[in-house]
């Protein structure tokens, strides 16, 4: 039982504690505001304009956390004018009665600060604020806080009015400055050292001797709307380690520097801003390892230098939707690799070098891709000592040389860029501009040259570009020699579609033959040289005739049709461990295979069905390697398939591909054997380097693999192809439903199941069959000996001299002892149902999945 004196000691502790919680709100709620004026009189507790105190400074040590200080202004109470000197050490809000306008604070000794926060959660609000010149002195200077305040002010505003810098945040965080001038001071207007997390918005820092806002050492803090303009050095400065910081929507302007610049920084991302007219250097300029920064969207228009600039080793960086014109060079980059250049605007960059779009010096593995300089009087794009670059999808219009690669580079790729309208559209030039891929570009109507290779040039490929209605030459090669030339259109160029001097010798066709397409539904394997609008044309393959090259090597296989009517049947390898069929236009890497180890490709895409590959038709391609390997080197190459990259089986072809010590281009044609592609499963070429760690160079027209064919030709449609054991000879039979420019057939024997195949018929055996039907043949090889496996293959040989194997197929005999007279003559017959299969005990048809080829369909 509670007793009452029990009742009565909790009723007491429950009061207690209501008070408690009545009193702590209340505390928060009436924070204190003191009153400051010059016409004050100065009485404690300053709670009243009458009572105001005549100094900031006095208000302060009155006060507070969480209280207000109220300053007056001319237009209010007092003069509205403050000289003194003063120490923000408690959390309080420093506030103008009406404003920066009306309301000023100067500095008492030059030698101070006129505003030193030594406290966290200070908010200054509303002052005009100057006379802190002394060295490294400031308008408002924020030591070691967080959350601080200024806004709505002006810290320097004219010669007259001024500070050494305007606001300084010194190992501060989370500060935030809004709305507030810092002009005309003799060193930054805004200065964070060693800060972050700060907030500064709308702010203008102009006409100050050094820089409009400097970040030194400052990280993670976001600028929004600032202006920056007529600085003595840079509008914007980002110092060494000065990392993620936000930059968006400033505008940086006709600075005595660079609008904006980043040195020894990373992982900063510019949006949206502008960075005009800076006089000296650069609208944006990343220096000094200012790695994976994001530029987007940004202008950089009328810079007396570059508009934007990486120097010194920046990689990483993303430059995407800028808008770069009228600057000395558009986008420069000195010595930085690694970098992304996309979707950039580069027009009319016409300075006193007659600059160029973009500028790539000393500068490796970067993508230049959806570009479009136009304009531009040097070049559109330029290259010096620049290699292993990617130019994808650019647009060049109306520039001097359109693409230009200038004096020592190598391994660059050029692909699906249309370079028009001006002096030269594609250069390459130098000594030791070497190994560099032009690919699917579109050069029209230069007022020179579509492609010119220039000066010592060598081993590079111009593959499948279109060339037209230049004034001089589609393509043109002069003192340049060892280059592939193959697969381009030339049409209506004014001079010659092409013109080789100098002592110029090149190849103007296909490394290799390579499995094709032509015209949709006719497969050929052959060389594939160019098409030229003034060629005298022949052939039935898409291929034919030779077109004289002056001064050089004619091209022996001049393509009858502009390249789009030919699909090639051939894989290019890339570095994302995929090979692409047909499509050359990848960007240019490289994979390394160690000593000893081996490197799988794989289909872009797994077989929607069975892919069978037919047996002893060749194998072609090239191998092209970074750098030579030693003589005697060797790498094998193996072609099969695979279930998704890590694994491999071997389909029957491969070749063995040795150095020479010199050349990083090696070529290989072999024979096959029939192979399949199941359901779900990959082609795939795996290459073992046997000797030591080399690098394949992957992307663009390098590396290949030109397959068999994925069908079977339609140079003739066979049904059957089959061998017979006769008493003293093998008998061949074959069938065909139908016959498309097919001049006839031979055959050839081996004993060996993969090699040494020598023909058996010197003269051809006539075709017989017709589009629309076909025939029966039979072939009788009485030259044979007992005890011996012999295996066959039928060669189809159409119009164009092109070759189409068929087979093989064996018989074995089953017992020994048969004596067979020496070689006789071979009996051919066409057309013949009533042929006698004989009898033949002593033979056997082995192995049987060998034995009866059934290609396609059968004739009913």
């Amino acid at each position: 039982m509670i007793t009452q004196n029990k009742i009565s000691v909790m009723s007491g502790a429950i009061l207690f504690i209501l008070s408690l919680t009545l009193l702590t709100p209340s505390a928060t709620v009436n924070a204190a505001t003191f009153y400051v004026a010059t016409n004050g009189t100065n009485t404690s507790p300053y709670d009243t304009w009458a009572k105001a105190a005549t100094s900031i400074q006095t208000a302060i040590d009155a006060a507070s956390d969480s209280d207000t200080i109220m300053v007056g202004s001319s237009d209010g109470y007092g003069t509205g004018t403050y000289t003194e000197n003063i120490i923000v050490n408690k959390e309080v809000t420093i506030e103008s009665e009406n404003g920066y306008a009306t309301t000023t604070v100067i500095a008492s000794s030059a030698n101070s600060h006129v505003f030193e926060v030594t406290s966290d959660d200070v908010t200054i609000t509303g002052f005009s604020i100057y006379g802190a010149t002394g060295s490294a002195r400031s308008a408002v200077y924020c030591d070691t806080v967080d959350n601080c305040t200024v806004q709505n002010s002006r810290c320097g505003w004219d010669g007259s009015y001024k500070n050494y810098r305007g606001i300084h945040l010194v190992s501060s965080t989370n500060c935030t400055i809004t709305n507030t001038t810092t002009s005309y001071n003799d060193a930054e207007g805004i200065f964070l050292a060693s800060s972050t997390g700060a907030t500064l918005t709308s702010n203008t820092a102009s006409n100050n001797s050094g820089d409009g806002i400097t970040l030194d050492t400052s990280s993670s803090n976001t600028l929004t709307g600032n202006t920056a303009n007529s600085n003595t050095y840079d509008g914007i400065r980002l110092e060494p380690t000065s990392n993620d910081n936000t930059l968006t929507n400033n505008t940086a302007s006709s600075n005595g520097n660079n609008g904006i610049l980043i040195a020894a920084s990373t992982g900063n991302e510019l949006t949206g801003n502008t960075t005009n007219s800076n006089v000296a250097t650069h609208g944006i300029i990343l220096t000094s390892s200012s790695n994976n920064n994001t530029l987007d969207n940004n202008t950089a228009d009328y810079n007396e230098g570059n508009g934007i600039r990486l120097e010194n080793s920046c990689s990483g960086n993303t430059l995407t939707s800028n808008t770069v014109t009228h600057n000395e060079f558009g986008i420069f980059l000195s010595d930085s690799s690694n970098n992304t250049i996309d979707s950039n605007i580069m027009n009319d960059n016409d300075g006193r070098w007659d600059g160029d779009g973009i500028m790539l010096w000393g500068s490796h593995y970067n993508t230049i891709s959806n570009n479009t300089a136009n304009n531009d009087p040097g070049d559109g794009i330029e290259f010096y000592d620049a290699s292993n670059n990617n130019v994808i999808n650019n647009t060049v219009i109306n520039s001097g040389w359109g693409i230009r690669i200038n004096y020592h580079c190598s391994h660059n790729v050029l692909s699906n860029n249309t370079v028009n309208d001006g002096v030269k559209g594609i250069v390459v030039e130098q000594a030791n501009s070497t190994n560099n891929t032009l690919s699917n570009n579109t050069t029209n109507n230069n007022s020179e040259d579509g492609i010119y290779l220039y000066d010592d040039t060598s081993d590079n490929i111009v593959y499948r570009n279109t060339c037209n209605g230049n004034t001089n030459y589609g393509i043109h090669l002069n003192s340049s020699s060892g280059n592939f030339i193959y697969l381009n259109n030339t049409s209506s160029n004014s001079t010659s579609n092409v013109y080789s001097q100098g002592g110029s010798t090149n190849t103007w066709y296909s490394p290799t033959t390579i499995y094709y397409d032509y015209n949709s539904g006719t497969l050929y394997k052959w060389f594939l040289g160019n098409y030229y609008s003034d060629g005298t044309h022949s052939g039935s393959n898409g291929t034919g005739g030779t077109y004289t090259i002056p001064n050089d090597n004619d091209d022996d296989y001049q393509l009858i049709d502009t390249s789009d009517n030919f699909s090639l049947q051939a894989w290019w390898l890339n570095s994302d461990n995929n090979m692409y069929r047909d499509n050359a236009a990848k960007a240019g890497s490289s994979v390394t295979i160690p000593n000893g180890g081996n490197h799988i490709w794989i289909a872009e895409q797994a077989a929607s069905s069975n892919i069978s590959f037919a047996a002893f038709l060749t194998w072609t391609g090239q191998l092209v390697l970074t750098s030579a390997p030693t003589s005697g080197h060797t790498f094998t190459l193996q072609i099969g398939s695979s279930t998704d990259g890590s694994d491999f089986t071997a389909g029957g072809p491969e070749a063995t591909l040795t150095g020479d010590g010199s050349s990083t281009r090696l070529t290989f044609s072999t024979n096959a054997s029939a192979f399949t592609v199941t359901t779900g499963n990959f082609l795939a070429v795996r290459i073992t380097s046997n000797h030591a760690e080399y690098s394949v160079r992957t992307g663009g027209a390098w590396s290949y693999v030109s397959s068999t064919s994925e069908y079977t030709p339609t140079v003739i449609d066979l049904v059957r192809f089959e061998a017979f054991p006769e008493p003293v000879a093998v008998r061949l039979e074959w069938e065909t439903a139908s016959e498309t420019d097919n001049l006839g057939f031979r055959v050839w024997r081996s004993e060996q199941q993969e090699s040494d195949f020598q023909p058996l018929t010197e003269n051809l055996i006539p075709a017989e069959g017709s589009p629309v039907s076909g025939a029966e043949y039979s072939f009788e090889d009485s030259a044979v000996m007992g005890g011996i496996i012999y295996w066959y293959k039928l060669e189809a040989i159409d119009s164009s001299g092109a070759s189409t194997f068929y087979g093989p197929v064996s018989v074995a005999r089953a017992a020994a002892g048969w004596d067979v007279p020496k070689a006789g003559a071979a009996t051919i017959s066409a057309d013949s149902r009533s042929l006698s299969k004989g009898v033949g005990t002593l033979w056997m048809i082995v192995p049987p999945a060998l034995a009866v080829l059934l290609l396609r369909r059968r004739r009913l």
